[in-house]
């Protein structure tokens, strides 16, 4: 049964509490902080490591008792804690304090040797004197927050409605368009004016308010979802992870608020007041460009174009641009075309078919420029890992799965029947093979699917062959 926690000043208020996976913390009438939980990470703040703490316990943000601070909002992730406070004197801004855990750097650059104490976050107060910002002074609506904390990341809120994020970036929680930590803040781009936000383990939602010229637009909200996607928490349509904010959706009423579980995610709004005649009223409609659609509709095409099972790689586009041969490559290339930026593999030029087969995933900025044969170069086939990279073994291989699947889905990197492995070291090799080239393969792509892909046949067939080259050679000399 639920019973009352014990420990608080009596006729104190609690203005806010926050709970991570190992501890809790409340706000008691503006002034104090209090905690309780799990300590084994320090994430109390109690100056040291114990087993836990049963009842409530007040914290000192500052060793002075003599400064009174007044705290603005507080937040708890797994195993760390993060307070926006100001001191009592009018003129100063805001300032973060942090401790707990400090790994991935979740705490933003604090001295680790103390971080199961309270420490002022300086990075913060440099990033903002550096961009001329400031930390909200509350969230537009009450009962939101300012700050929020997932597994090892933290999002804070500024006066300009933008994010500063830090912490973890390895699923790109932070939004930066990479997946590195940050100790130093930094501000999650193509997101501003937010009304609320919320941080789930790593993956993050927002609600922006859109700036519309038209008074009956003028309500106009659109939601935004970045970070881990593993089991579409994003609501995307998909798994792929996304490293900056990417658009939900868009909504023409008031939102009255968002959350984020570990893996999930939930967004209330209110039901559209313009409606069609026919239209039900729990449906809450997303608008395009064009028409509007509700949730339903999109859900039923989104599914049929899943049944589909179209592919993403257009038969055109199959290999790697840069190593086509030329004659096939005249075809496909034009004075002018779209490339793309790939901004977790600092590339600065993908071509579309690098894009679609190695970079499916990635954070990438489209462009449109002049191609030049002598001068440009795909990033990925420069970089030797490209995937997609043409050579005439594999034209080869992927003609054999072309002819040999009865898959619809032929021009994807399939798979070949070993029964048709014999068949395809003849066409490769006309000069001849012996039986052990064949037994060696077989024993080396041996799968219990009893099919081969092309990296395995690759892997093996290059440095076989190669090594009987070089034999061959020695033998002459």
């Amino acid at each position: 049964m639920p019973a009352r926690i014990r420990g608080f000043p009596e006729d104190s208020i609690v203005r806010r509490i926050t709970c991570g996976r190992w501890h809790c913390a409340a706000l008691v009438d503006r002034h104090q902080v209090f905690l309780w939980g799990r300590n084994h990470c320090g994430q109390l703040g109690l100056g040291f490591l114990s087993r836990a703490c049963v009842t409530p316990v007040k914290i000192l943000l500052e060793p002075d008792e003599d400064c009174l601070l007044s705290v603005r909002d507080l937040a708890a992730g797994e195993a760390h804690t993060v307070v926006i406070a100001e001191a009592g004197h009018a003129g100063l801004d805001a300032r973060a304090y942090s401790w707990g855990d400090p790994n991935d750097s979740r705490l933003g650059g604090v001295d680790v040797r103390l971080h199961h104490s309270p420490q002022l976050v300086k990075t913060i107060n440099h990033t903002l004197e550096r961009l001329r910002l400031n930390i909200a002074k509350e969230a537009q609506q009450p009962k939101n927050s300012i700050v929020s904390c997932g597994i090892a990341h933290t999002l804070v809120l500024t006066t300009t409605g933008q994010f500063l994020a830090w912490g973890c970036g390895k699923y790109g929680q932070l939004g930066y368009g990479d997946l590195w930590d940050r100790e130093e803040p930094v501000v999650v781009p193509g997101v501003h004016s937010v009304l609320t936000f919320a941080t789930g383990n790593r993956h993050n939602i927002a609600v922006q308010r859109v700036a519309e010229a038209h008074a009956a637009l003028a309500k106009r909200e659109t939601v935004y979802a970045w970070g881990s996607n593993a089991f579409g928490e994003l609501g995307l349509g998909d798994t792929n992870v996304r490293l900056q904010p990417a658009t939900l959706c868009t909504l023409n009423e008031s939102i009255k608020g968002c959350a984020a579980g570990a893996r999930h995610s939930l967004v209330l709004a209110r039901a559209s007041s313009t409606r069609s005649r026919n239209a039900p009223w729990n449906r809450i409609s997303i608008h395009g460009d064009s028409e509007e659609i509700s949730i339903f509709h999109f859900d039923v095409l989104r599914n049929k174009f899943k049944d589909r099972r179209q592919s993403h790689v257009l038969p055109g586009l199959r290999y790697c641009l840069d190593t086509l041969p030329a004659d096939q490559n005249a075809s496909v290339r034009f004075t002018y075309e779209s490339v793309l930026r790939c901004f977790p593999c600092r590339q600065s030029y993908v071509c579309r078919s690098c894009a679609r087969r190695c970079h499916t995933n990635h954070n990438v900025e489209a462009k449109f420029v002049r191609w030049m044969p002598s001068c440009d170069r795909c990033g990925c086939a420069e970089s030797g890992s490209c995937s997609a990279a043409w050579s005439w073994e594999r034209s080869i291989f992927d003609n054999f799965v072309t002819q040999t699947t009865t898959s619809p889905n032929k021009v994807t990197d399939g798979v070949l029947d070993m029964r048709h492995f014999k068949e395809l070291l003849q066409v490769m090799h006309p000069e001849g093979l012996s039986e052990d080239d064949i037994d060696s393969g077989e024993v080396a792509l041996h799968s219990r699917a009893g099919t081969i892909t092309w990296a395995a046949f690759q892997k093996w067939h290059n440095p076989y062959f190669e090594e009987i080259r070089r034999a061959a050679e020695v033998d002459q000399t």
